[in-house]
């Protein structure tokens, strides 16, 4: 594990109750060929799958992955929580939302 990844997600965390937000959310997808610059700082490897990577105000780091890159996003030891998904991001993303007080506001 890198300590720029852990420097800049704890740095996430202080910005987060500094300006009293929530949580951070990072969606990415297939970033091999020109992703988020951002993963780089907070996950240190690509992803094919859409991904969501979301850091809470209380600290709490959740990465919803795609089944196959579920391990290696796990091994990384940065992401206390990693939730995989198969055919669709959408349930686990809300179903983690809902979890942490996030309301779906369509409904």
């Amino acid at each position: 594990m890198s300590s720029i990844i852990e420097e800049k997600l704890a740095q996430a965390v202080s910005i987060l109750e500094a300006l009293q937000v929530d949580a951070w959310l990072s969606f990415a997808r297939e970033t091999e060929e020109g992703g988020d610059p951002i993963l780089p700082l907070i996950l240190g490897q690509t992803l094919t799958w859409q991904s969501a990577l979301v850091v809470t105000r209380s600290g709490e780091r959740v990465a919803i992955v795609g089944k196959f890159e579920d391990e290696s996003v796990r091994a990384s030891g940065v992401w206390a929580k990693v939730v995989p998904y198969v055919q669709s991001i959408r349930e686990p993303t809300r179903r983690d939302s809902t979890a942490h007080g996030s309301e779906d506001r369509r409904n």
